[in-house]
């Protein structure tokens, strides 16, 4: 906060400036998904349908592969998410069902369809089109035979008849190391399952993106414009207008509007969307509890007096490293915040002379 204030017999005014650095916290918590598939196969008695034949290899018996719609909503990326945190998951189930017919020796291979290469963490993780952000794709068998990662190939030999074992498929979006940006995943084909002899052209199970179905939000909240550079005029005061030590003069109202959008459900479980504003600056060394900042000095500043700081509606001092608590996101919501503030001179000697007063305070966002 920048304050500026001559107090003497002369006129002259005091500028308390808050200055918002732009260092925003974001809450969020992803939009990005790609589906991939892992598919559990029990090998199970011989099943083929009467009169169907198969030749050597794996063939696939379905017309239609089923199809795993992967929306993961709106997901948003807080800055304190380290490289490799895993910022949004959700599970898809797969459905029983009679995929494919091997005859000696023969795989089902699942693979990733786009054009991603794998990110520096390895670990199955796979790069997408957003910058630092990044996609792991899993599959597990209810039974538990089956847990894999794509892209995958599971070998088989003999005459087997295979299903698809009921389970769940698992899209993991993941923090990636370096910037990272914002935006929709590409929507389209992300996974195929298929038997080797006939190929990705006949799948027996695909996983798609439609549309905006898995969007990162990479700020929770920025600071509106009008809010990232705030001078408040404190007025011009005569020094013989002070009572005393503690005594108070022109107090001024100002306000800090955010910018907010919530994030998915899920992340909302495990994160309540709480947003706060942390001020830091350097306090008078006698009265910083009470929330007086120490003004700049100079040949031409008074003495004796600083800027307080308090909150519009308690009234209640902010003290250097206080939060001040701003308001509640809601999931999947777009949201305008508004944190009502106030400053005033403050008598922090016995003897005041006339000067000008410069006090600065900074303030970032905060997500709890």
């Amino acid at each position: 906060m920048k304050s500026n204030r001559h107090i003497a017999a002369a006129p002259s005014h005091v500028n308390a400036v808050f200055r918002a650095p732009g260092h925003v916290l974001k809450y969020v918590s992803c939009i990005g998904a790609a589906a991939a598939l892992c598919t559990l196969m029990s090998p199970s008695p011989a099943q083929a349908r009467p009169g169907q034949s198969y030749g050597y290899g794996c063939n696939a018996t379905l017309d239609q592969p089923q199809d795993i719609k992967m929306n993961l909503g709106r997901i948003v990326l807080r800055p304190d998410m380290a490289p490799g945190t895993v910022i949004s998951s959700k599970q898809f189930p797969i459905a029983y069902e009679w995929v494919a017919e091997c005859a000696g020796r023969g795989s089902m291979i699942g693979v990733l369809s786009s054009n991603y290469s794998a990110s520096e963490l390895g670990n199955n993780i796979y790069k997408t089109n957003i910058p630092g952000i990044g996609l792991r794709l899993y599959r597990e068998s209810r039974s538990g035979l089956i847990k894999t990662y794509y892209p995958h190939s599971i070998p088989y030999s003999g005459r087997t008849t295979l299903y698809l074992d009921p389970g769940f498929f698992s899209v993991e979006v993941i923090r990636l190391p370096g910037p990272t940006g914002a935006g929709t995943l590409n929507p389209g084909l992300y996974s195929v399952y298929y038997a080797n002899n006939t190929g990705p052209s006949k799948p027996v199970l695909t996983s798609h993106v439609y549309g905006d179905g898995i969007t990162i939000v990479n700020s929770t909240c920025s600071i509106d414009a009008g809010s990232r550079d705030i001078t408040v005029d404190m007025g011009t005061v005569s020094r013989k207008e002070f009572t005393g030590v503690g005594s108070t003069l022109n107090e001024r109202n100002f306000n800090i509007r955010l910018n907010c959008v919530g994030g998915n459900e899920s992340q909302w479980s495990q994160k309540r969307g709480d947003v706060s504003l942390a001020f830091s600056y350097s306090p008078n060394s006698t009265w910083g509890n009470q929330g007086v900042i120490q003004p700049e000095q100079g040949q031409s500043a008074a003495q004796g007096v600083g800027i307080q700081l308090l909150t519009d509606k308690e009234n209640m001092p902010v003290k250097n490293g206080d939060y001040v608590y701003a308001g509640r996101l809601s999931a999947f919501a777009n949201a305008t915040i508004d944190v009502p503030m106030k400053a005033r001179y403050y008598q922090t000697d016995s003897k005041v002379s006339g000067g000008s007063i410069s006090a600065l305070a900074t303030f970032t966002v905060v997500y709890q």
